[in-house]
Order: C-alpha cells, then structure tokens, then sequence
C-alpha cells in the first residue's frame, strides 16, 4: 500500500526537536513518502537532521498554522503527481509525542474498517460544548475517493490566515469532518472511547492510553498543565511502553525559559492576564472569552 504524508511543524526557534525526528522516522516506516512542512523559517543546517526521512522540506512563515502547511505540503504533492497512485494520504502534526509502539499496528486495523477517512481520536464536541464530533486534525487518513474529489481540493484551497486558533479549529478541524460527512463520506477513529470523552483530553489522556491502547499522546497533557494525578498516571503509563521517555524530558527542558518556566505556559498566561482564557485545573473548570465550562 502506497502512502504519502503531510507533516505539520511549528516552533518559536525553528528547531527540529529529537522527539520530531523519532515520530518523523516512525512515520517513514508506514509512509513512502513524507513531505515536511513549517511554519517558519528553518535554516537548511536544521533541515539536514530529516533529509534522509523526508522527500521535501518547505520551511518558510505562513500563519496559518498546521491547516496552512497542510494545504502547502498537499499542493506540492499535487504538483509532483505524487498522489496519483497514492492508496492514502496522511495529514499529521508535531504536537503529539509518540509513537508509543509501531504505526503499523494502527494501519492493520483501520484497513479492515469499511471507511472513507479516520483518524487516532475523535472529539464529540465544539468549542462551545455544542455537540460537534469530529476526527481530531492531529493524525488523520483519507482515501482516494476523498483526497482525490473535488470536494476536498476546494476544501483546502480554501484554506487562508485567520484572526485567531478557534477559528481554525471551527472552520477546518470541525469543518472538514462535517464537510466530509454532510456529503456522505464515512470516518471511524482508532480510539473508540474518544468518541463518547465529554471533557478536556488532558483529563481523557490516561484513559485514552489504559482502554484504547493509545499510539500519541498530545504534547500539551506535558506542556501546559500543572501535572495534575491524571498526568502523572498517563506518565507511568509512558514508561511502561516502548516510547524513549528522554525524549519527553528533552522537550520539556528546552521549553523552559531561565526562570525554569514553560514558556507554552507563560504565553497563556499572558492570556489569563487579558481575561481571554482561565484554567482551573483544581475545580476544573475553563474560563474562555467570559463563558465558564466544566471539564
């Protein structure tokens, strides 16, 4: 089975990390071929740590975060024919760590499934808890019949720099899923349970990792919390798979600024500081543009 993919990168110093160049080699091992796209402007020294993994690099800022490279890398593939005699293409992202055993386990199983597109998990609802459910944008695989039709080039032709995140998570995340099934394309995802997760994937990643048997795990359960037990359980869960726990811990001493803080962490709090957004991880709850939720 012939597979080509699309890989989404994105950091602040245009570095190519360790834990990228493993998910990176990992993929080429299900993937023929791998084109890598950033959202800055990578030096070619840094670009030479993937030449062998990748067949094209594009590094240069966009703004409009992974949709934008996504659309950059399935153009290139275009141009190139290369998805002429593709059997799937896959759309992935830097910010999960893993994976935590072969690929490969994943691809036999969602091959038996009768499906049009799928991805690793789903979530069940919007931003605004409207039940919206969608393949998470993370890791996702499509068929010929869908990245070949009409329908899904103007769907990522169209996609262009937008005023913030949420946008793009409800215009392309949550839009795509819908796009695609309003128009009669079926999805599955490998991790059922994802499916029914009513709450904050920081607070599902364990159970995610325990029922699912869960390949990624995002970066942000690591980054931006407060390790709360849930963190802690899906870290010794970690630990106890094939996944180089280094590698974690290499991220997260380099996201650290000389004050020994998450830099992820001191950006949000520039936002809790402008009222836009409020954790509380003890009483779980969010405070998002002035709206409270549970999760």
């Amino acid at each position: 089975m012939t597979r080509v993919a699309v890989f989404a990168h994105y950091d602040k110093s245009n570095i190519i990390q360790e834990y990228v160049i493993y998910y990176l080699t990992e993929l080429k091992k299900v993937c023929d071929k791998i084109i890598f796209v950033s959202d800055g402007n990578i030096c070619e020294q840094e670009l030479l740590k993937i030449k062998d993994i990748v067949i094209h690099s594009i590094a240069q800022k966009h703004g409009e975060y992974d949709f934008g490279s996504y659309k950059r890398g399935y153009i290139y593939a275009k141009e190139m024919n290369l998805l002429n005699n593709c059997d799937e293409f896959v759309i992935a992202n830097d910010s999960c760590y893993g994976p935590l055993y072969e690929f490969q386990i994943m691809f036999d199983k969602m091959k038996t499934q009768e499906i049009d597109f799928w991805g690793v998990t789903a979530n069940s609802v919007g931003l605004h808890r409207e039940d919206n459910p969608h393949v998470q944008s993370y890791f996702m695989v499509f068929k010929p019949n869908v990245f070949k039709s009409d329908l899904f080039d103007n769907f990522m032709m169209s996609i262009k720099k937008e005023d913030n995140k949420h946008s793009i998570i409800i215009n392309y995340e949550i839009g795509l899923s819908k796009l695609l099934v309003e128009n009669g394309f079926k999805y599955d995802v490998y991790c059922k349970s994802s499916k029914y997760l009513k709450h904050s994937h920081v607070y599902s990643a364990y159970k995610l990792l325990k029922n699912d048997n869960n390949i990624l795990v995002k970066t942000s359960l690591f980054r931006y919390t407060n390790i709360p037990p849930e963190v802690k359980a899906s870290f010794k869960w970690l630990k106890a798979s094939n996944y180089n726990i280094r590698l974690i811990k290499s991220d997260l001493k380099y996201n650290l600024d000389e004050k020994g803080k998450s830099r992820h962490r001191k950006d949000r709090f520039k936002m809790y500081k402008r009222k836009i957004i409020r954790f509380s991880f003890k009483e779980r709850t969010l405070l998002l543009l002035g709206k409270e939720f549970q999760f």
